[in-house]
């Protein structure tokens, strides 16, 4: 069995050991369709959704406004080609932006994420 098999069956077993402190969110990414230069309009389509299971893996909220939190997330990435293409994740009905990729090994990434006044 090779290492890549080994270590994807461990994250798989790691995932379902953690029950229902895994949530399932969808990761967007916004692309512009076109853009008008007469009136200034963009044309943005609906972004296709990737759904992911996802681990809150924060310490401690960092609050930056009252209306702004900041998150890490782990996330079980195995379906997702980079992270860095992404814009946002929705996790029921809260939507986090993506503001850093702190580590992605192809398994497993873990994100900084804002809610907030986006």
């Amino acid at each position: 069995m090779s290492l890549s098999v080994q270590v994807n069956k461990a994250v798989e077993m790691a995932f379902k050991a953690a029950g229902d402190l895994i949530k399932t969110g969808s990761l967007f990414k916004v692309t512009s369709a076109s853009f008008n230069f007469t009136t200034g309009g963009v044309s943005t389509p609906l972004p296709a959704a990737i759904t992911i299971d996802i681990l809150d893996v924060t310490t401690k909220s960092k609050e930056v406004t009252t209306n702004e939190v900041i998150k890490d997330f782990l996330l079980r990435t195995k379906q997702v080609q980079s992270l860095t293409t992404l814009d946002y994740i929705v996790i029921g009905t809260e939507k986090w932006q993506i503001r850093d990729v702190n580590f992605s090994n192809g398994f497993t990434s873990s994100v900084k994420v804002m809610k907030g006044s986006l």
